[in-house]
């Protein structure tokens, strides 16, 4: 048992090792500028043995946005188990605890949230592997499905006035996205983090304009 525990111990620090390796690659060249070799070499591994555990540079990618798009499934399913039991009184405090979501989701993993702002913003998806393709779909379909439900449901415990559940879900998304992307790129010239404050801003705006007479 010590010997397996030892194997298992000693696999995931060599994966741990070649993303660290791959995300100051990806961050640095970009994800179709960059090659595994490169990756390898920062690393301090073989070539041989990036592929031994990632069959491709596409599926090491995707690898490092898994964890953030699976804790937001987490934090959504939490979210919407609370508009259900009536946890939300109006659409601020609707709103509010839905942008909390993404707060924890960019103070949590903001390098994996990077590689996904990216991964969006190229258009990397047409270059993936129809097997990598896939299972980002499934992971996308799933936590925009959550989202749109919570939504749906608000709507319906008259937390927020009628609104499109699919519209209203990209518009939400869209912003935090936007919004991270340029608090960020701001962030890089003054030193300051300002993605909060500008959410709570959101937030009071969305609200006034979702409020239910």
């Amino acid at each position: 048992m010590a010997i397996k525990d030892r194997k298992k111990k000693e696999k995931l620090q060599r994966i741990q090792q070649i993303q660290a390796g791959a995300r100051s690659v990806f961050f640095k060249k970009g994800y179709q500028a960059a090659t595994m070799e490169e990756i390898a070499n920062r690393a301090e591994l073989s070539k041989g043995t990036v592929y031994f555990y990632f069959k491709s540079k596409d599926e090491l990618y995707v690898s490092l946005m898994i964890p953030m798009i699976e804790e937001l499934s987490r934090l959504l399913t939490k979210f919407e188990k609370r508009v259900v039991a009536n946890f939300y009184y109006d659409s601020h405090s609707f709103l509010n605890g839905l942008f909390e979501i993404f707060v924890t989701l960019q103070a949590g993993d903001p390098e994996g949230l990077r590689i996904f702002q990216n991964f969006q913003l190229n258009s990397l998806f047409s270059v993936m592997s129809k097997e990598t393709q896939i299972r980002l779909k499934k992971l996308g379909k799933n936590n925009f499905a959550i989202l749109r439900g919570s939504i749906s449901k608000a709507n319906k415990l008259g937390l927020v006035s009628k609104a499109d559940p699919v519209l209203l879900a990209d518009i939400i998304w869209g912003l935090f996205l936007g919004l991270n992307q340029l608090e960020d790129s701001k962030s890089q010239l003054s030193g300051e983090y300002h993605l909060t404050g500008t959410l709570n801003y959101s937030v009071k705006v969305l609200s006034e304009g979702l409020s239910v007479d």
